[in-house]
Formats: C-alpha cells, sequence, structure tokens
C-alpha cells in the first residue's frame, strides 16, 4: 500500500514536471519569436518560421543536453570546474551551429552574408543562450526541491500511519479482551449495565473497523469514540477509577 502511494505520487509529479517544461519552452519560444520578428521584414515569413524552428530545436538539444548528461554527471558529483567548461563549450557549439546557419541563409538564400555585426550578434546570442539555459537549471532544481519535499512529507505521513497501526494492533485486541472479560461478568450478575456495555463496545469497534482509517474524522466522532472507551474503564473498574473526561 505503501509502494503504490508513493509510485503513484511520482507518477502525479512527473507528469506535472512535463507540463511545467512544456509551458517553460512554449514561454521560450513566443518570447524568441516576438524577439526577431524583424527577420519577418527581412528574410521573409516562410525563412523566419524555419529560422525560428532551428533555434528553437537547437536550444530545446542544449537545454536536455545538460539537464539529463552534465548536471547529473557533473555538478552534482560537485566536479564544478568540468561542468562549467563544458556548459561553456554546449553553448560555443550552438553558437557555431547558428552561426553556420546563419551564414547559410543569409548568405546563399536571401543575398550577399554580411560580417559587420558578427561579434555583437555573437555577444548578443551568448548572454541570450546563457540565460535560457540558467532559467531551466533554475526551473530543473526547483522542481526537483519541490517534488523531493512532497515526496519526504509522503514518507513522514506513511511512517506515522504504520507507527498508528502497529500501536492500534497491540492496543485493540487487548482491550477487547478485557471488554469482553468485563461483559461476561456484567452478564453473570444479570447487571442493568450489560446492555450499555454492549453499545458502546459496539460503537467503539464500528469505529475502529470502518472510520478510524479515513483521512479526515469528524471531531464529535472521535470525542464520541474517547468517551465511550473511558466509560467502558469506568464500568470494568467498577466506578472506582477517576476518570474524567474535559472537553
Amino acid at each position: 500500500m505503501q509502494y503504490t502511494a508513493i509510485s503513484n505520487i511520482k507518477n502525479g509529479l512527473a507528469a506535472r514536471r512535463s507540463w511545467i517544461y512544456l509551458a517553460y519552452w512554449i514561454l521560450v519560444t513566443v518570447i524568441f519569436l516576438y524577439d526577431r520578428t524583424y527577420l519577418i521584414t527581412k528574410a521573409g515569413l516562410p525563412n523566419f518560421l524555419v529560422c525560428s524552428v532551428v533555434r528553437i530545436s537547437l536550444l530545446i538539444v542544449l537545454a536536455w543536453t545538460n539537464i539529463k548528461w552534465l548536471i547529473p554527471r557533473y555538478l552534482l558529483k560537485k566536479r564544478y570546474s568540468s561542468y562549467l567548461g563544458l556548459v561553456f563549450l554546449l553553448i560555443v557549439g550552438y553558437l557555431v551551429l547558428q552561426s553556420l546557419y546563419d551564414y547559410y541563409l543569409f548568405g546563399f538564400v536571401l543575398g550577399p552574408h554580411r560580417t559587420g555585426q558578427l561579434y555583437t550578434s555573437l555577444i548578443y546570442n551568448f548572454t541570450h543562450t546563457s540565460l535560457y539555459l540558467l532559467l531551466i537549471v533554475a526551473l530543473k532544481f526547483s522542481i526537483d526541491w519541490y517534488e523531493q519535499k512532497k515526496l519526504l512529507q509522503e514518507a513522514q505521513t506513511d511512517k506515522l500511519q504504520a507507527e498508528v497501526n502497529y500501536l492500534r494492533s497491540q492496543v485493540n485486541p487487548h482491550f477487547l479482551f478485557n471488554a469482553l472479560n468485563n461483559l461476561y461478568a456484567l452478564t453473570l450478575k444479570k447487571s442493568d449495565k450489560a446492555p450499555d456495555v454492549v453499545l458502546k463496545l459496539s460503537e467503539l469497534m464500528e469505529y475502529m473497523l470502518y472510520e478510524s482509517d479515513e483521512a479526515y474524522v469528524p471531531l464529535e466522532k472521535e470525542i464520541k469514540y474517547l468517551d465511550n472507551y473511558l466509560e467502558l474503564e469506568k464500568i470494568g473498574r467498577g466506578n472506582q477509577a477517576d476518570i474524567r473526561l474535559t472537553v
């Protein structure tokens, strides 16, 4: 039961993670398209769309290479220098591929290739690519932190529930044994208290069997359960014990 509950939570968190990443890339795509709308008049709509698809695809490959390979193998193992160096090479590789595509687009498809603003363009693209990469890393660690916290809370809840079930498995048979003995003694005496004991015991067993396992129990029923338990204890001790319940 515990394994199934944690497994269901993991599946739910994985689905939520997928939706969050999807929303992130939709947002990045919208920002990317808005930032480069000037290409529509400069290169035409078809070339603008192709250019955008190529660059977004390269960004996604860049991000997932970082998340799935570099972070687990280097960053999480505290190999910070190797991680930063590889991230730098990854960004440079992205810029090289992007520049080659730009050279093809502007040099052969749209006309003569202009290199006058190449340095400025590289600085701009390097900064924005680093920012996108930083945002996806921050998003990943935020999701990881939330999921670990959720699983830890579930594990603590399951542990407490296991402790309660263990105590219940010890207390219930012992209490039931004593209650039946007291009931037997009352029936031998033909006491008028016997029906009341049967009723209270029935209510106790109904609560323990059918209601106490619920995630939420009305406080009124919990108090009624305690009241019945204490009343049976009083009867079992011949009303000699000073037992009081204050609500």
